[in-house]
């Protein structure tokens, strides 16, 4: 049994994953999981939905089943029946456009560490991205008419996305920004980071962006487990003294 209460217990967003495992937790559980996420929005900010990834390595594992495509169709329709109630509800269609504002990153250049966490792709898990050889605004007028075209998107949040996007001078940072959220069919931007570099002048800067253009701003801390041990082989850098500081700060 899930309690998704869990999920409001710092007062900030949450960008929340269904992994779906069939005749576990699809069909009428899948209804039952959407429904309890949907009472805590906004703190819920956005629901991905997505199978199980089944390998050929399984064995004394449960004997989980794939989906096919009958199936798949099935969970879309399910899913987007309730992404149509939201749009009556909130009266929009939101685009989330992913912009690379070439930042680095303290785990890779010696800072904190080197080579990364494990999990993290030579993109800096920027793979939505478009290059960072477009400046933010050319990055944010293609990625925008594509969701225009193809989702029918009309208000946008801008996702700075790769490597450390607080890790450089609070200057560059302003100006990155600004220019990521100059669009008035903007109505938030997200900001992702590490925990152990949120800084107080960074976050008053934010919160007066967000006074000032009355624009929703989270910032993504990518809690990858509260393990200690796990965080070292992981290759994190940080601990989870540092993520707890930083969401009481923020």
């Amino acid at each position: 049994e899930c309690n998704v209460s869990i999920l409001l217990c710092f007062g900030n967003s949450k960008l929340c994953q269904i992994v779906l495992c069939k005749g576990l937790n699809d069909k009428e559980e899948l209804d039952l999981t959407l429904a309890d996420l949907e009472k805590c929005v906004p703190a819920v900010e956005s629901i991905a939905v997505v199978p199980a990834g089944l390998t050929k390595h399984r064995e004394g594992l449960y004997p989980l089943e794939p989906f096919n495509a009958g199936d798949c169709a099935e969970v879309i329709g399910q899913v987007n029946a309730y992404g149509e109630r939201f749009i009556e509800k909130y009266g929009k269609r939101l685009g989330k456009i992913c912009i690379d504002g070439g930042f680095s990153c303290p785990n890779r250049d010696g800072t904190v560490g080197t080579g990364g966490c494990i999990f993290c792709d030579a993109s800096g898990s920027g793979f939505q991205c478009l290059p960072d050889t477009m400046n933010i605004r050319e990055q944010w007028a293609e990625n925008k008419a594509f969701y225009e075209r193809r989702f029918h998107a009309h208000k946008f949040i801008s996702y700075l996305q790769t490597y450390t996007n607080t890790y450089m001078g609070l200057d560059k940072f302003k100006e990155i920004v600004l220019a990521a959220t100059e669009d008035p069919d903007l109505v938030g931007v997200a900001i992702s980071t590490r925990p152990d570099y949120i800084n107080d002048d960074y976050l008053a800067f934010l919160s007066e962006l967000q006074d000032s253009r009355k624009l929703d701003v989270d910032i993504e801390l990518g809690l990858q487990t509260v393990n200690y041990h796990n965080l070292v082989e992981i290759n994190r850098g940080h601990t989870l003294a540092e993520y707890i500081d930083a969401v009481l700060r923020i």
